[in-house]
């Protein structure tokens, strides 16, 4: 959910209100507590989501290993125009609540070097893509003429290569 877009409108004028404040006012400290709430408010809701998620994966499924990519987040968040959604969607904290559930539960993570192109690569084939940009969400692969949403065949890719990993083995 994006919990920050939704509070966003109230936090810009409850900021824009603590701008104005003299900075030694009671006023300033009580408007500066105000958006610290709002804040608050925001990253509780965040966690109590990714708690619920996490949890729901871990105890009510049977499986024993979860596969995951290891993305570098915080180069992600150097994209200006993806940042605030990256860091809404508060993708580390995920992981991590993620991880010690599953180590506590007695399950595996297995993480998929972020270099893996689990994209651009045909789940069916095994046919690579020289580039497939953002943008595409939908495509049809050229050697097999099989059709992949982009998340799906993503998903089915790194699943497959946190199994080959475990044996040794690379799909391409």
């Amino acid at each position: 959910m994006k919990h920050l877009a939704k509070s966003s409108q109230r936090l810009a004028i409850e900021q824009k209100i603590f701008v104005r404040k003299q900075k030694t006012s009671k006023n300033h400290q009580k408007q500066k507590l105000t958006v610290a709430r709002i804040h608050e408010k925001v990253r509780n809701q965040r966690l109590d989501l990714h708690q619920k998620i996490t949890h729901k994966l871990i105890c009510e499924n049977q499986a024993t290993s979860y596969a995951l990519e290891d993305l570098a987040v915080k180069n992600m968040v150097k994209n200006r125009k993806l940042a605030k959604a990256i860091n809404d969607a508060g993708l580390g904290q995920f992981v991590t609540l993620l991880t010690y559930k599953a180590k506590w539960y007695g399950k595996n993570i297995l993480k998929v070097n972020r270099f893996f192109a689990s994209s651009k690569i045909c789940s069916h084939c095994h046919h690579k893509l020289d580039s497939l940009p953002l943008s595409v969400r939908n495509w049809t692969c050229p050697n097999c003429q099989t059709h992949h949403d982009r998340d799906i065949n993503a998903a089915s890719n790194i699943r497959y290569q946190a199994l080959a990993d475990i044996a040794g083995l690379a799909i391409v």
